[in-house]
């Protein structure tokens, strides 16, 4: 039983983090990818001057403060985490 309790505060005190149309993405690393164009289901749309906007998938966001969203990884691994148009159901 106290094993159980244990667990269900550590599930209960995870964080789920939601972007917001209009807030800066930054890298692991502190690099600026761009802001937050459009959400859908899991993922968000990340709006880049002068190159192609892309999608990210909601769970890669490591924190939030005020308008600022930092994801988990660095900017190296950018491509790595690249989604394709996500499916809306």
């Amino acid at each position: 039983m106290e094993f159980k309790d244990k667990w269900r505060f550590k599930t209960m005190s995870v964080a789920m983090h939601h972007p917001t149309i209009g807030h800066d993405v930054y890298t692991r690393d502190g690099e600026h990818l761009g802001t937050v164009k459009a959400i859908l289901g899991d993922s968000f749309k990340v709006d880049v001057p002068m190159h192609l906007d892309y999608w990210l998938a909601s769970e890669c966001i490591s924190g939030t403060l005020g308008s600022r969203i930092d994801v988990v990884f660095p900017k190296h691994d950018l491509e790595m985490y690249k989604r394709e148009i996500p499916n809306p159901g």
